[in-house]
């Protein structure tokens, strides 16, 4: 009985082979380039292709649309799929003959060209998307919109967009970021420049130098510049024309300048516009000297007194002068006047001195001696100006004097009792106001008499 069983299963099983049946299938495609459909992974080299396929077999579909097509749909004459016929992936269960067709639609693309000026200047970023060569030449769709940006490399910047056949810019065409729009087939350049920054080079004063900048002068005309690229080192010096001598460089927009500003040659790295100048100064400058009154005195300068005035003197840049105001008889000293140099100690001082800067006159200022007596000048400016900023009591043969200020409310605001003590127009070290004020002078004189003089003084800043 066990032998007869096994025999019977086995002839069984082989009744239910010999029953299996194979299907035929089709596979299609609508439009020859419309693209491709994959069965299991594998596209087939050639269309109608037909194979045999066990029947209940599950097959998996994919449609692969070409440039410039649309997958539409699946269609059969019967097979069911296991998704909407419109999905580009589905599966079947083979049960009977048939022909399976994928449908594409043709949509209208265009070919556009990427690229970039010069190569190697910069990138161009395409919907978020870096090409990794340039031209990048690709299909596009229709009324498409590309949202483009300009990247550039380092030591470049951007120029500007091109469009050989017309294609409009969102924004102007400097505008690094933008968009066009896809219309007719085009060649969209990013063009890059070298990183150049201007810089113009100067001297002060006119014509009195010339600058050479890496070993080439730009000649006799000021100001002088050109673009120079980004991070450029450039190698400056100075040559002062005859009569001048060197000072230093300076810097309208701060660039370092190495190793120091007052060497006369020099290096500067590129990284900003800017105006770099030389600074010159005459070798030599006239010092004008003058007395005031003509007859009131002379000045000793540096130990020689003039035979006349004006007397006129050449110095070169930063010498020393040494000066003395010699009164005549009949005369004192007031003070000194100058334009352009502060003396040591003050203007006050019969000797002073002042090391050479630039021209100036200066005037020695002297005021007759009365035969006896004492005198107070009707106004004086204490602004600070140097010239008359002091109230002082003058005279002849004084021996001693006393002098006292007032406001008109007859509060005393100052007192001396020395000819070189003047009032300077402050109260408690505060600036009085602009008026008239009155003073009081209690002089004695040499031979033994005494007077005593009073009056009125305006004071006007």
């Amino acid at each position: 009985m066990k032998k007869t069983f096994v025999i019977t299963v086995l002839l069984v099983f082989s009744i239910f082979t010999s029953h299996s049946q194979v299907v035929t299938l089709s596979f299609n495609v609508d439009q020859s380039i419309g693209g491709n459909l994959s069965i299991d992974g594998v596209i087939p080299a050639s269309y109608i292709f037909t194979d045999d396929y066990t029947q209940a077999e599950q097959l998996t579909l994919v449609a692969v649309p070409s440039i410039g097509y649309l997958f539409s749909n699946w269609s059969s004459n019967g097979t069911a799929f296991n998704t909407s016929s419109t999905d580009d992936s589905v599966t079947i269960i083979v049960d009977q003959p048939d022909t399976i067709v994928a449908h594409f639609i043709e949509i209208d693309t265009i070919i556009m060209n990427f690229s970039v000026n010069p190569t190697g200047g910069g990138n161009v970023s395409i919907n978020g998307a870096t090409p990794p060569s340039y031209p990048q030449i690709a299909y596009y769709t229709i009324t498409q919109t590309m949202n483009l940006v300009a990247i550039p490399q380092p030591g470049y910047v951007f120029d500007k967009w091109t469009a050989t056949n017309g294609t409009t810019f969102s924004s102007v065409n400097t505008d690094n970021v933008n968009s066009i729009q896809i219309g007719v087939s085009d060649i969209i350049t990013a063009h890059f420049e070298i990183d150049k920054k201007l810089i113009m080079f100067d001297v002060s004063p006119e014509k009195s130098g010339t600058i050479s900048v890496d070993s080439v002068s730009l000649g006799n005309l000021y100001a002088a510049g050109s673009n120079y690229i980004n991070g450029q080192t450039l190698q400056l010096e100075a040559f002062p024309k005859s009569g001048f001598s060197f000072v230093s460089w300076s810097s309208a927009n701060s660039t370092t300048i190495n190793p120091v500003a007052d060497t006369a040659y020099v290096n500067i790295t590129v990284f900003q516009p800017d105006v770099i100048t030389a600074i010159f100064i005459p070798d030599t400058f006239e010092i004008k000297y003058n007395v005031d009154t003509i007859v009131g005195g002379d000045i000793s300068i540096n130990g020689s007194i003039p035979t006349s005035y004006i007397h006129s003197e050449k110095y070169p840049t930063r010498a020393t002068v040494i000066l003395e105001a010699i009164n005549s008889a009949d005369y004192f000293f007031s003070h000194w006047e100058t334009t352009n140099h502060n003396l040591s100690p003050d203007t006050l001082e019969l000797e002073v001195s002042f090391r050479v800067t630039g021209i100036d006159s200066i005037v020695a200022i002297f005021i007759a001696m009365p035969f006896e007596g004492a005198f107070v000048p009707s106004a004086f400016s204490p602004n600070g100006d140097g010239n008359n900023d002091y109230l002082y009591v003058y005279g002849g043969q004084i021996s001693t004097m006393t002098l006292e200020i007032f406001d008109r409310w007859g509060k005393k605001v100052f007192k001396s009792s020395d000819l070189k003590y003047g009032w300077d127009g402050q109260y408690n070290e505060i600036d009085v106001n602009p008026g008239v004020y009155y003073y009081k002078v209690d002089a004695t004189y040499l031979n033994g008499n005494s007077e005593t003089v009073a009056g009125d003084v305006t004071l006007v800043r």
